[in-house]
């Protein structure tokens, strides 16, 4: 299987993220669990798919930090790419993004969330831990926004992962490091930029919380996210970011900007089988501020409990919520190979059958400087494989024989069993140094 194959095969399964290793078998995450495909790629190959991804310049800087991020569409697919270096060598840990419409409504989430984003001013924290649908519950607050108000909205990702197109509002939507060096400058720009409103995609280092700050107390409605795992640790670890001199000063700032604290989780319902998101919602009511500022964070869990008459959500309320729901929204079915393939005709499918179709293999980078850079130097003890193990550039006469798909007929791929013989992954690496 191709890389833009393994993608495909994802997306039929459902898959969230798709995870490569050195020698090791292909992951698939799907409803939460990492299941094991019958797909190992070699260091070689990982090496070369991960070349092809990243122009010469992020390559280089790969090189140099061991991990870089980057959005692209394959096949047919927006996709978030982690590429990283670990002890077998370098690997890819893919996150499938759907162009779907990501609403309140479509996300199953509360409606609540709606009312906060009607202030002119303040702060609105989104956390949760990684692969907790932040990004997605983002992309629904933006959206709800975009459907009702005439508003200007300027976000700062790295990297943007949905992309949203303006209806009665206007966004610009900046990328990290492609449209800005950093989070401080774009958000010191931003100020400069008429915003209503600025979302921060991560708030990963004191000097971002502190211009996320400045911006929520000059004006502006702010919505960043961060990684904690419930709203109380949101406060302690803004707090923990600061030297103790200047603390009292970042809680004092938190309180006064406050909006709500919206921490989030996925979970798998059996009823109707998909994952939904469980909130933990604080709002930032007179006593949770007046608790900020005088650090009195050991007490946010009690008053969270006792809030509910305020509009605070535990997760167990939440959870009770969820339990009574019965208008669930179910995810949209994933793209055919019909629809993310212009190149197959599915309109006469009478069954099973076999479809030839082109090859997706990334193709080589050129090497004489016409048309594209070089490609960049082996690594010591590395070759340069330009395909997977047990591939072989199919001879034009005989590609339906080398690159045959089986299609059903309703557009989707049939996963063989196996998709390699074990020898021919070995054979290339035979007689050579085990680098992988």
């Amino acid at each position: 299987m191709t890389f833009d194959e393994i993608v495909r095969a994802a997306l039929e399964q459902r898959a969230t993220d798709i995870h490569f290793e050195p020698n090791l078998p292909v992951m698939f995450r799907v409803n939460g669990a990492l299941k094991r495909t019958q797909t190992v790629l070699s260091h070689d190959s990982l090496r070369s798919i991960a070349s092809r991804l990243l122009p010469i310049d992020d390559w280089q800087q790969f090189q140099e930090r061991g991990s870089y991020d980057l959005t692209k569409v394959i096949s047919g697919v927006q996709c978030r790419v982690n590429v990283m270096r670990s002890d077998r060598g370098i690997g890819l840990a893919v996150r499938l993004l759907l162009t779907a419409t990501n609403t309140f409504r479509t996300c199953n989430l509360h409606p609540q969330l709606a009312d906060y984003l009607t202030r002119e001013t303040g702060l609105i924290l989104l956390t949760g831990p990684t692969g907790s649908g932040k990004s997605t519950t983002l992309s629904a607050m933006l959206e709800e926004i975009n459907q009702k108000s005439a508003k200007h909205i300027i976000t700062l990702e790295s990297p943007i992962e949905y992309r949203i197109q303006p209806k009665k509002s206007i966004i610009r939507q900046r990328e990290v490091g492609v449209h800005t060096p950093s989070y401080e400058r774009g958000l010191m720009d931003c100020l400069r930029e008429d915003p209503d409103i600025i979302v921060v995609g991560e708030m990963r280092d004191s000097e971002a919380m502190r211009w996320t700050l400045n911006a929520a107390e000059t004006g502006h409605l702010v919505i960043a996210t961060m990684h904690s795992s419930n709203a109380a640790d949101a406060v302690y670890r803004m707090m923990m970011a600061f030297p103790p001199e200047r603390q009292s000063t970042v809680l004092s700032q938190l309180g006064d900007s406050l909006v709500a604290i919206v921490s989030q989780r996925m979970t798998y319902r059996n009823q109707p089988g998909i994952l939904v998101p469980v909130l933990e919602i604080m709002v930032g009511t007179h006593a949770t501020r007046n608790a900020i500022r005088k650090g009195e964070v050991t007490k946010l869990t009690s008053m969270l409990q006792s809030g509910g008459p305020e509009g605070n959500w535990t997760f167990e309320r939440y959870q009770a919520w969820l339990d009574a729901k019965t208008d669930w929204m179910m995810p949209e079915p994933p793209p055919t190979i019909a629809k993310i393939s212009q190149e197959i005709d599915l309109s006469s499918a009478t069954g099973v059958y076999e479809q030839t179709l082109p090859s997706l293999v990334l193709p080589p980078r050129p090497s004489n400087g016409r048309g594209g850079p070089p490609p960049p130097p082996s690594e010591p003890g590395e070759s340069e494989h330009n395909e997977l193990p047990g591939y072989r550039r199919p001879n034009p006469k005989q590609a339906s024989q080398s690159s045959t798909t089986r299609i059903n007929k309703e557009g989707r791929i049939e996963i063989p069993e196996t998709e390699f013989n074990l020898e021919d992954l070995v054979k290339p690496f035979k007689g050579k140094d085990d680098k992988g």
